[in-house]
């Protein structure tokens, strides 16, 4: 009997154990769960922070690139504004007349000519970002208008004085493209004489030309009254000077 008890309660200890363990082993593998859900949930913390973190710094970076181009956009339209003055527009619009009378004085403004002009224009407004104020004014100047002299000097008196004479060369430049006319030629020479009393600058070769006689305007066709050196005539109509050999009477 003692036996018995003995073997029952060795056996009923083992089934005890078993149960013991069992539960053990469940709680450690709910505990394993646990440990890897957490470490999950940490992971995901982990991801959503760094996302965050790359979100606003990319954020940032737009903001401050944004900020970048916008100083940027400003600095340049400053600079724009800057360069591109009344006077400095004054100047290359001056420029532009000046050349458009050259190639038309003679009644016949050839493709060379048309083309050197309007490529400048072209040029200019291509420069940058021109305020429209000066953009406009140029557009306006793309298509040729017949012009006195007297109407050119209301360019050129607004003009760089300092650029008058690159301008004056200029002119004789288109004026050369397709053989200069004899109406050209007294035309580039009137704005040389022009320059010389703005500016003080001495033209070599006007004075070592020989010198005209016709006493008709090339500008606008009317007399050239000679002043009191008889070496120059200016037209009484448009203002344009020339430099001219008055013939002896007979």
């Amino acid at each position: 009997m003692a036996l018995g008890m003995k073997l029952m309660n060795n056996f009923l200890g083992s089934l005890a154990a078993g149960a013991v363990s069992s539960l053990m082993e469940a709680d450690n593998k709910a505990a394993e769960a646990r440990k890897v859900e957490a470490q999950a949930k940490m992971q995901a913390y982990e991801n959503q922070r760094k996302q965050i973190e790359e979100e606003a710094r990319r954020r940032k970076s737009a903001e401050e690139i944004a900020k970048i181009k916008a100083k940027a956009d400003a600095d340049k339209a400053a600079l724009n504004v800057k360069l591109l003055d009344d006077k400095t527009f004054n100047t290359m619009r001056a420029g532009i007349v000046m050349c458009w009378y050259i190639a038309g004085i003679d009644g016949n403004i050839s493709r060379d000519e048309a083309r050197a002009v309007t490529a400048r224009i072209r040029n200019i407004k291509e420069t940058g970002d021109i305020p429209e104020k000066y953009r406009d004014a140029i557009s306006e100047l793309e298509t040729y208008r017949p012009m006195t002299f007297d109407e050119l000097k209301v360019y050129m008196d607004r003009a760089d004085k300092n650029a008058l004479v690159s301008l004056a060369l200029r002119a004789e430049h288109i004026a050369k493209m397709d053989g200069m006319t004899a109406q050209e030629k007294s035309a580039v020479d009137g704005i040389k004489l022009y320059v010389e009393s703005k500016t003080g600058y001495h033209f070599k070769d006007l004075h070592t030309m020989p010198l005209s006689v016709s006493m008709i305007c090339p500008t606008c066709g009317g007399k050239l009254i000679p002043d009191e050196s008889l070496r120059k005539a200016t037209c009484d109509y448009c203002g344009f000077t020339k430099l001219v050999e008055m013939k002896p009477a007979n």
